[in-house]
Order: C-alpha cells, then sequence, then structure tokens
C-alpha cells in the first residue's frame, strides 16, 4: 500500500508540471497568436484552458485517492 501511495504521489507531483506547462504554453500561444483572428483566439483559450483544468481535476482525484488509502491503512 505504501509503494501504491508513492506511487500516486509521483504521479501527482508529475501532473502539477504539466498543469504549469501548459499554463506558460497557453501564455506564449496567445502572445504569438495576438493577431489573429478573435474566433480563433477564443477557441485556443477555451481549449487550453479546458486542458488545464481536466489535468487539475486529476490532480485533485490523486490527492483524493491517496487520503482514502491513507485513511484505510489506519484502520486495518
Amino acid at each position: 500500500m505504501e509503494q501504491i501511495i508513492a506511487m500516486i504521489e509521483r504521479n501527482h507531483r508529475e501532473l502539477t508540471g504539466v498543469i504549469d506547462g501548459i499554463r506558460n504554453n497557453h501564455a506564449w500561444l496567445m502572445t504569438v497568436l495576438a493577431g489573429a483572428s478573435p474566433t480563433l483566439l477564443q477557441r485556443i483559450n477555451g481549449q487550453s484552458s479546458a486542458a488545464r483544468a481536466a489535468v487539475e481535476e486529476a490532480c485533485t482525484l490523486l490527492r483524493l485517492s491517496r487520503d482514502n488509502l491513507r485513511g484505510y491503512l489506519r484502520t486495518i
């Protein structure tokens, strides 16, 4: 169980790095596309934001899984 918890924590850390990467790339992309059509900018902005939100949700679910496993370990 401790190995599983460690794996979950490692995955969480890696996904946190992915969130930072998405955020940085999103900002850079919006700067590069500053003169593009508003429709394209809206679409790209929405898709990048949705991708970041999905990874953030995965991080939340991993934390909940870890907490549930730790709670289970305390009961046995």
